[in-house]
């Protein structure tokens, strides 16, 4: 169910499954349905607000008006000396420079707010126009490592962290992190960082990183490998470190890219005790080494590990 795939073992296969089943996804559908309707009520309460503020800067011109017209009638009423009436005056100048000042910052505030508003709707209009080509991109790296189709859609989770690209992963919008294991959350945020790069970059790039090959179990090494090779297609550069072990990854990576450059840290660093007595360890980088020795001669360079 978590996959949204059948459970083809008809032992596990039931009326009260599959009725289950279709309440989980009615539920989904009204779910989607109701956040359509919270935005829409959100677009209401925005107008409302606008009104709002300007109905507020009205009331406060009009009881600016209402105290000058007081003033006036306390100045025609009063029989104090020339000296009170000069002090009356200086205040009541006062008053109305200060009423001024603040209808000026209301005003410059309101234009602000306003101007804010429309670099948002800009600043999502440009989001929006940008996800297809994004997500075409996001799905030739993702597709390569899940095996299912990968989008993006630009929505609203309503966590209060606004707007942004999410993961649609096989039909299915991953709101949260922990919807993905630990190694998938991995490199699908890899594939969201080379589509970024090649969706702002029209020549070349570079891409560096250190791989958790070892995190995968053995029938996604590969997958995880051709989600670089993928990102070779463009004349980008990759910059790669990995640790050795039973991996398949490094074997792949390459025996597939064009060329190889590489670094083994073990014969220019200093070594542990545990690493210097470690036969496999000295085995799995000789083989390595072996295997890069046929590309050595190559001029161009697209992976450096």
């Amino acid at each position: 169910m978590m996959c949204s795939n059948e459970i083809k073992n008809p032992q596990l296969s039931s009326a009260k499954l599959s009725s289950l089943k279709k309440q989980i996804t009615e539920t989904f559908q009204s779910i989607r349905l109701k956040e359509k309707e919270i935005i829409t009520d959100e677009e209401g309460l925005k107008k409302l607000d606008d009104k709002f503020r300007n109905m507020s800067i009205s009331l406060n011109t009009a009881q600016s008006s209402l105290r000058k017209a007081e003033f006036a009638i306390q100045k025609f009423q009063t029989n104090d000396s020339s000296k009170t009436d000069s002090e009356f005056k200086a205040m009541n100048a006062r008053i109305n420079e200060l009423e001024n000042e603040k209808e000026t910052a209301q005003l410059k505030s309101k234009n602000a707010y306003a101007d804010a508003n429309k670099i948002i709707a800009q600043i999502d209009t440009q989001r929006l126009e940008s996800r297809e080509k994004l997500s075409g991109m996001f799905n030739q790296f993702g597709s390569k490592f899940l095996g299912v189709q990968c989008e993006l859609v630009y929505e609203d989770p309503k966590d209060d962290g606004g707007k942004r690209y999410l993961p649609r992963i096989g039909n299915i919008d991953r709101l949260h992190e922990e919807e993905l294991s630990e190694s998938q959350r991995f490199f699908i945020d890899q594939s969201f960082r080379m589509s970024l790069l090649n969706f702002f970059n029209s020549s070349s790039s570079f891409f560096m990183c250190e791989t958790p090959d070892s995190s995968l179990n053995i029938s996604y090494e590969k997958n995880a490998t051709k989600i670089f090779l993928e990102y070779l297609k463009q004349p980008n550069e990759l910059i790669l470190t990995s640790n050795l072990n039973n991996s398949v990854f490094l074997e792949y990576l390459i025996g597939e890219a064009k060329a190889i450059s590489y670094i083994n840290l073990l014969k220019i660093g200093k070594q542990s005790a545990i690493q210097s007595n470690s036969e496999e360890l000295i085995k799995a980088s000789n083989k390595i080494e072996k295997n890069n020795r046929w590309k050595k001669n190559l001029k161009t360079k697209e992976i450096s590990i």
